[in-house]
């Protein structure tokens, strides 16, 4: 009955990841530009835990930030992600033995993220998000596989630059037998970014003349006509 449950429940998110997916990768431009300029780079270091899918509740994560995230603005709400974490987590869900396994883990993703900040309500604090991507996590008493991610996430802005995000990520094992697979994974996270705004670190506009040429046009002296002859008698 658990795993007829779980199969259900893998279905739905992973139906869900791609139509969201989808709708966000062909949103309309004049809708995406609403937030076009907001920053250049964003960087972060948070705190990082990790469950099994079969074992929520068994959430494990170490004392100090493990998880870091460098972030490129492309345009209007979309960026792309680097991330990398790693840390821990006793299981004993996907063993046959129901032995606890302290396994750790290291992990690399590479993810789009949509900003709904400034598209669905201008404000200055909340900075909802919606990210997907591929990863590659090692663990080791699985192993090494590729995973598909998909995480919501809210940044809180404590100033113009500096925020607190949470988030939390479902990453499936992309295995021949993705719906029935031990080897899906959630990761969360709480930690602090930074933007960087554009020009910040190197100036676009630098190698650009600073000032412009002004043509100047000077009118020529008009000549004087040469009264006729007959206009003098």
């Amino acid at each position: 009955m658990y795993d007829i449950l779980y199969q259900k429940m893998i279905r739905f998110i992973f139906i869900s990841v791609v139509f969201f997916s989808s709708y966000f990768l062909y949103a309309q431009p004049a809708q995406l530009d609403k937030n076009k300029d907001s920053y250049n780079w964003m960087v972060g270091a948070s705190w990082n835990f990790a469950s099994p899918a079969k074992e929520m509740s068994n959430i494990q994560g170490l004392a100090y930030p493990s998880r870091f995230l460098v972030d490129k603005h492309y345009y209007g709400g979309w960026s792309i992600e680097g991330a990398m974490a790693f840390g821990k987590f006793d299981t004993i869900g996907v063993f046959a033995d129901t032995v606890t396994r302290k396994t750790s883990f290291f992990s690399l993703d590479a993810n789009i993220r949509y900003s709904f900040q400034k598209s669905l309500y201008p404000s200055q604090t909340l900075d909802p998000y919606f990210s997907y991507g591929l990863g590659i996590t090692n663990r080791s008493a699985l192993g090494t596989n590729v995973n598909l991610n998909a995480a919501v996430g809210l940044n809180l802005w404590i100033s113009s630059n500096v925020g607190l995000q949470l988030q939390s990520s479902v990453k499936f094992a992309l295995t021949s037998d993705i719906l029935k697979s031990d080897k899906h994974y959630l990761q969360h996270s709480v930690g602090l970014v930074v933007r960087i705004p554009e020009g910040s670190i190197t100036d676009s506009n630098f190698s650009k003349r600073r000032y412009k040429k002004i043509k100047i046009i000077r009118e020529k002296p008009k000549k004087k006509k040469k009264k006729k002859e007959s206009d003098a008698k």
